[in-house]
């Protein structure tokens, strides 16, 4: 869980920035409830720090529940890792083929202003 942790606090950080380069325009409505335009990348972070720890939750509550039995060399639950794992692995390579392809093809006025960053 750990890893977990390193691996959250940097994806926060760069999302964090995304966020921060956002231009929101005007209000919106989430579940007819009015949000102001300077309270949506509040409500954005807030929203994806809470996503982790309740997903971590929700899994050691399924784990630890009584009555259940999880053995980690099972085949269902090697199966069930692995493919958890290609998983991961895609969505991190497809993320970066996206940032990379992005980098290519952003218009010049966008890639002068990053690489002044």
């Amino acid at each position: 869980m750990s890893d977990d942790l390193i691996a959250e606090t940097f994806e926060g950080l760069g999302l964090g920035t995304r966020i921060a380069l956002l231009k929101f325009s005007g209000e919106s409505t989430v579940c007819g409830i009015r949000i102001p335009r300077t309270v949506k990348p509040m409500l954005m972070a807030f929203a994806y720090g809470l996503t982790t720890p309740i997903g971590q939750a929700i899994g050691l509550a399924l784990l630890f529940s009584p009555g259940t039995s999880y053995d980690p060399a099972s085949k269902s639950a090697l199966i069930l890792v692995g493919t958890m794992n290609a998983i991961s692995a895609g969505l991190l390579l497809w993320a970066s083929l996206v940032e990379l392809l992005a980098a290519g093809t952003a218009p010049v006025p966008y890639r002068l202003e990053r690489e002044h960053v």
